[in-house]
């Protein structure tokens, strides 16, 4: 039990040399409002602080870091002890003297040591635990009493600072004090300024008027001279033009004349170009004729040969005509024989076509099967992916909301710590306000006086700036004197001049009059010689207008040789479509006639292999080895053979018929139409009925296929003949183009130099272009102009009817086709 007693001694003893060792700080005793479970009251100079807490163990308080200036105590109260410690401050040093912990209660701390040092051994259990609660109660104290120090510390930065602040406002408050007094002494400098101001200002204004005065009567005296100079001077410039315009006047006079006898020159040049111009087109003319005549002898000559080929080429086509015939002869009896391979050829292919569409309808049903199956699997997969990103979402959301549990808990824990700053720093901010409020007023002030101070400045300031200017413009006024006096010299020199100048034009203009006379003789010589020179002009006129007569006359033979020609090139043309037309006839002639070979020869082999094999079956009836019946088969496959061999040989007749022209492909089409029109009017063998009734029907088929081939015949001709005008426009197309070429080429020849060179580029180029040449230039040109367009309208008109033709052909031909296969 002693132990135990003087442990609690040394424990208390810790706490109250912990609590006197460290100095109070400057804090007031607000501080401890901050602290929970807290209550503080001041009365008659004692401060009280009542600690509340469940037991002397959970006790709050720390009683060190105090200033206070009397005595102080701190009392707890709880259920199991009530005890109080009061605090004595003795000194200015700001020290804690004295703690003394006074019980009150049958658990205080003395009472304690009592019971320890006077109960028996029996009570050892409830000592023990009060003296438990007594060291609980002692550690709590430890922890606050540290927490008060951080408290203080952080409390000392700030006086600190705010001790800085103050510092540094107490400079700038010295700072304005310096500047009052700078301000004192430059207000006295501006007062003696302003005085030296005024004085200067009188004085300027004296010279002002005294330099005024002076200024307008020296005017007045220049102005005067300056008039009477002037007027001498116009009187010497009206002198000086009326010498020049008289020069002007001689000078145009000599140059009129020069032109006139340059113009007369240029002319006899051009007149003599002219001629050599007219000779040369003379002879040109004549080498055209030469060469004309010698073109019409050859192309008699080629005329002669092609009618001696066209005469040939109509017997080869009458010879060709027969064999055609022949040919369509055969071809009846070859018809006639494929009519039953066709209709078993029919009812196959109906067979196919039946097939074909059963097994496009088991494909559809497939298919719908396979996208219903698809499209299933589908939705379910897009269902599964719906459902684990929700799962996902779920779980993310729950994870979120613990996160945001505890972020709220914490910041609620760190909120109610700041608001406690917050209250203790709001108290100091407000004091440091009015402070720094107190400061800024009297700043403004300074600042008012200054400015106040600094006006006055610039207006001193702008006095002398004027001071300046009034100096300046006295030296600019005696600039302006001198520069008067100088123009009054330079006037004196110009008069000096221009008397000169009066002298040497006078020179002058006695020198133009005898330059005058001179002119005037020269002037009639040349008026003479140009009227000997219009004289030779018109004799010269004459001799051109005679030579442009024998040049019209050799036009007009020109154009005579150019229509004959032209008419020989039109017969020559028509010779020659006629031949090209006899040509393409001869070529169809000898393509059906290879076709209609190679048919017959089929045929032939066709039927002596059935010749072939009817002979054997007779031999073998007549020796009785074969029955009847296997007759009817022996006749079944004599007849499919032939069929087979005309089956293999069909193609090839189609190739042969490929490798004719347009024409022939037109011809066998239609006649293919003819076969296939038969055949399904042809009755079946076994009828006899049905044998008489094609016999019956045999004539009609024979009108519609003459038709149709009188129908074909008539077609070919007429797409011959577009095919003629095809080529007629083709060659004119071509001479357009050429000629469209020369044109060109003598226009970009012609645009650099020649007679067109002026009406191409709007002004005369050429002295010899006069204006009746070129009203018969652009009435020639106006005539081509009018040909070109009238080719181009019977151009288009012939091309729209190739058109229409073309059209109407290709309906008629459809029509007769549809009423064909309707009958």
């Amino acid at each position: 039990m002693a132990s135990l007693s003087s442990l609690m001694s040394e424990e208390i003893q810790v706490v109250n040399e912990a609590v006197t060792s460290e100095p109070l700080a400057d804090k007031p005793l607000g501080v401890f409002a901050e602290i929970p479970n807290m209550c503080t009251y001041r009365q008659n100079e004692n401060a009280v602080l009542f600690i509340s807490g469940q037991n002397a163990g959970e006790c709050e308080a720390s009683a060190s870091g105090i200033q206070l200036d009397g005595p102080v105590s701190l009392s707890s109260h709880s259920s199991y002890t009530q005890s109080q410690i009061s605090l004595d401050d003795l000194g200015s040093n700001e020290d804690l003297h004295h703690l003394s912990l006074s019980n009150y209660g049958p658990k205080s701390m003395e009472e304690l040591n009592r019971l320890i040092m006077d109960s028996p051994d029996d009570d050892d259990s409830d000592s023990h635990s009060s003296l438990n609660l007594g060291v609980e109660s002692i550690n709590c104290l430890k922890q606050r009493i540290r927490s008060g120090e951080d408290k203080i510390c952080e409390m000392e930065e700030t006086i600190s600072n705010l001790r800085s602040t103050t510092s540094d406002m107490q400079k700038e408050l010295r700072d304005f004090e310096k500047c009052k007094q700078d301000l004192d002494t430059s207000k006295k400098n501006c007062k003696n300024l302003e005085e030296k101001v005024d004085k200067l200002q009188r004085m300027m204004e004296e010279l002002r008027q005294t330099k005024e005065r002076e200024f307008t009567s020296a005017k007045r005296d220049w102005e005067n001279q300056f008039e009477m100079l002037r007027k001498q001077k116009q009187a010497a410039d009206k002198d000086k033009e009326m010498m020049v315009m008289r020069y002007a006047q001689s000078e145009q006079m000599v140059i009129v004349v020069r032109n006139e006898k340059e113009n007369l020159d240029k002319r006899m040049r051009e007149m003599f170009k002219e001629r050599e111009g007219l000779n040369n087109r003379i002879k040109i003319l004549s080498a055209d004729k030469v060469k004309l005549g010698n073109n019409l002898d050859a192309k008699c000559s080629e005329a002669c040969q092609l009618v001696k080929e066209i005469e040939q080429l109509k017997e080869e086509i009458n010879s060709r005509d027969i064999k055609i015939k022949w040919g369509q002869n055969k071809l009846k009896s070859e018809i006639e024989n494929h009519k039953e391979t066709q209709g078993k050829f029919e009812k196959a292919l109906r067979q196919i076509q039946e097939t074909r569409e059963e097994a496009e309808q088991i494909r559809r049903d497939c298919q719908n099967m396979l996208r219903n199956y698809k499209e299933s699997e589908q939705n379910q997969q897009k269902a599964d992916q719906e459902r684990e990103e929700e799962a996902q979402a779920l779980i993310k959301a729950h994870a979120d909301l613990e996160a945001v549990r505890k972020r709220q808990e914490e910041t609620l824990d760190e909120n109610n710590s700041l608001t406690i700053k917050v209250h203790q720093m709001e108290r100091d901010r407000l004091e440091a306000e009015q402070q720094i409020g107190n400061l800024r007023e009297t700043i403004s002030q300074l600042r008012q006086e200054i400015s106040e101070w600094k006006d006055k400045a610039s207006s001193i300031d702008e006095l002398h700036m004027k001071l300046q200017k009034e100096k300046e413009k006295v030296v600019q006024l005696q600039g302006e004197m001198e520069q008067i006096r100088q123009e009054n010299n330079d006037l004196q020199t110009d008069m000096v001049v221009c008397r000169q100048k009066e002298a040497e034009l006078l020179e002058f203009t006695a020198k133009l009059t005898e330059k005058n006379v001179c002119l005037q003789s020269e002037f009639r010589c040349l008026e003479a010689k140009s009227n000997h020179l219009e004289q030779e002009n018109k004799a010269h006129v004459r001799h051109m207008e005679e030579l442009e007569r024998e040049v019209d006359s050799l036009r007009r033979d020109v154009e005579a040789v150019k229509a004959e020609k032209e008419k020989v090139e039109k017969e020559k043309e028509e010779m020659h479509q006629e031949g090209e037309k006899l040509q393409q006839k001869l070529m169809e002639a000898k393509d059906e006639i290879r076709v209609m070979k190679k048919r017959h020869s089929s045929s032939l082999k066709d039927l002596s292999r059935e010749l072939q094999g009817t002979q054997q079956r007779l031999k073998a009836i007549e020796r009785g080895r074969l029955p009847h019946p296997c007759l009817q088969n022996g006749y079944m496959e004599s007849d499919r053979i032939p069929r087979a061999s005309r089956d293999k040989n069909g193609p090839v007749s189609g190739k042969d018929t490929t490798s004719s022209g347009e024409a022939r492909k037109s011809h066998s089409g239609d006649r293919n139409v003819q076969i296939a029109l038969p055949a399904k009017a042809q009755p079946s063998e076994g009828d006899p009925n049905g044998i008489e009734g094609g016999e019956n029907q045999l004539p009609s088929t024979q009108l519609l296929i003459e038709r149709i081939v009188k129908l074909q015949q008539a077609l070919a001709r007429r797409k011959e003949k577009i095919e003629i005008l095809e080529e007629h426009r083709r060659h004119l197309i071509r001479d357009l183009r050429k000629k469209s070429q020369i044109i060109q080429h003598y226009v970009e020849m012609m645009s650099k130099r020649g007679i067109m060179a002026s009406l191409y580029r709007s002004r005369q180029a050429d002295g010899t272009m006069t204006l009746d040449l070129s009203l018969e230039i652009n009435h020639k040109l106006q005539t081509v102009l009018e040909d070109t367009l009238l080719k181009n309208m019977t151009l288009k008109e012939n091309l729209n009817t190739l058109g229409n033709e073309i059209a109407r052909l290709t309906q008629e031909k459809q029509e007769q086709l549809k009423k064909g296969i309707s009958t």
